[in-house]
């Protein structure tokens, strides 16, 4: 029997990085995700089936040892994990599977905020930055483009985004800055000829916006927002708050107000 005290390593191969966490803490997690979170709505009817062992049913800890069977570590949490950590630490976001089983994503998040605690914010100023941060290796033909991408449109990632851009691409496609973003087709300013002003822009006759945060915690990358330049400005004061509200009350035509910034 091993001791829950035992710590087990995680490499992070492509930042050559560790990160060290116990075998109770991961215990403990793998236990709770499956009392709690093996519906089918979140995980899959396969997986379901195969942690509830045909019907059988049971709680975490039964579920668990199906779990641990199903992959070939039956009564071997802590080979299991080794396993399942070598894997996330490869730096290659996707799905993951031990013995033919694949392990639902929101099971792998729930490792690594046990893994990668924290809630930290990053904001990246260089590729070499982003490539420690998201465990990945830009090609050497990208590496100049990307950096002017950086050095062009802000990158901020959280350590909750970090954590599930590791395990899935759609994430990391949100978030990750990419080449492409150079290319100047439908960069066109439609802001022209629109109502805006401080923290007030108007794009409909019965509807205007009231932009209260200037910057976000992370930056996704389909931004809307990206090639203005508010997110250099200053978060809004009382007074210009005040005075968009009296420009609200002075329009009869505006029915509603969205209030945003900082998502």
């Amino acid at each position: 029997m091993t001791s829950n005290a035992r710590c087990l390593e995680m490499v992070h191969a492509l930042s050559d990085e560790k990160s060290s966490v116990t075998l109770a803490d991961l215990n403990h997690v793998l236990a709770d995700f499956c009392d709690h979170f093996c519906i089918s709505a979140l995980v899959g009817r396969p997986f379901v089936e195969l942690v509830d062992g045909s019907g059988s049913g049971g709680g975490g800890a039964q579920r668990v040892s199906r779990l641990l069977a199903a992959c070939g570590y039956a009564d071997d949490p802590e080979g299991f994990f080794t396993d399942l950590l070598a894997q996330l630490g490869k730096g290659t976001s996707g799905p993951i599977e031990i013995n033919g089983v694949t392990l639902p994503h929101l099971l792998l998040v729930a490792v690594l905020e046990v893994a990668m605690p924290g809630d930290r914010f990053f904001t990246v100023r260089t590729v070499e930055q982003l490539e420690r941060l998201a465990n990945l290796e830009v090609p050497r033909n990208q590496r100049a483009d990307l950096q002017q991408v950086i050095d062009t449109y802000p990158v901020r990632l959280s350590m909750h985004t970090l954590r599930q851009m590791r395990v899935s691409r759609n994430v990391a496609y949100q978030y990750l800055p990419f080449v492409e973003e150079l290319d100047p087709a439908g960069h066109t300013n439609t802001w022209i000829g629109q109502f805006h002003q401080g923290l007030l822009e108007q794009m409909y006759r019965n509807r205007v916006i009231f932009l209260l945060n200037m910057g976000c915690p992370v930056y996704c990358r389909f931004c809307f927002r990206k090639h203005k330049e508010s997110r250099n400005e200053a978060n809004p004061t009382v007074a210009e708050v005040k005075k968009a509200v009296a420009h609200v009350a002075k329009s009869p035509a505006i029915k509603e107000i969205v209030i945003t910034g900082g998502d």
